[in-house]
């Protein structure tokens, strides 16, 4: 009986060991659903797109997640960097998505910096997408723009960024002179 429990005290021991050292380990209970485990997880990730030689956009997270039969991508604490022909985005998100078929990403609790001819234009909203295939960036919660000039809040927005217009709705607050700190 002493030799017994003995293999179950090592036994024991070696199982705590391993879930202390290694990340990933998961206890499966009869509660828990094998479709809540994701397929891949990465941690500290880059993902680069290229056309034509050039880098059109880079996204870094600290932890992405996918699943197997979906073309998503899901970040925690997202940058990232895309490059227009003379302008350039750069952008930080709490959470971000990004379909991979599409290239379309959407942000939540981001800030977004508009740069173009030494000019930088500050996006803070709560929920911003970007449709790669339509060129628009929306906005369809409230959201500050700001300027060393300007600043203007408003409850939605959606920029053209082929055209470079950006449309507001429901009265958005125009402040002239008026600083981002303002």
């Amino acid at each position: 009986m002493g030799k017994i429990s003995v293999y179950i005290v090592l036994s024991l021991f070696v199982l705590i060991i391993y879930a202390l050292f290694f990340k990933e380990f998961v206890f499966m209970s009869q509660g828990h659903l094998v479709d809540d485990i994701p397929d891949f997880v990465f941690h500290d990730i880059s993902i680069l797109h290229y056309t034509n030689g050039q880098l059109d956009l880079k996204v870094s997270a600290n932890r992405a997640v996918i699943n197997q039969d979906d073309s998503n991508i899901v970040f925690e604490q997202s940058s990232g960097v895309s490059f227009l022909n003379d302008s350039f985005f750069r952008f930080n998100a709490k959470q971000g998505n990004m379909n991979l078929d599409s290239g379309s990403m959407q942000l939540w609790d981001t800030y977004l910096v508009y740069v173009y001819a030494n000019q930088f234009y500050w996006f803070d909203s709560a929920f911003i997408s970007w449709e790669v295939s339509e060129n628009v960036v929306m906005a369809p919660d409230s959201i500050q723009l700001s300027h060393e000039t300007f600043r203007i809040v408003a409850d939605t927005m959606t920029w053209d960024l082929k055209s470079q217009n950006v449309y507001f709705n429901d009265y958005p607050s125009i402040n002239l002179n008026s600083s981002y700190e303002n």
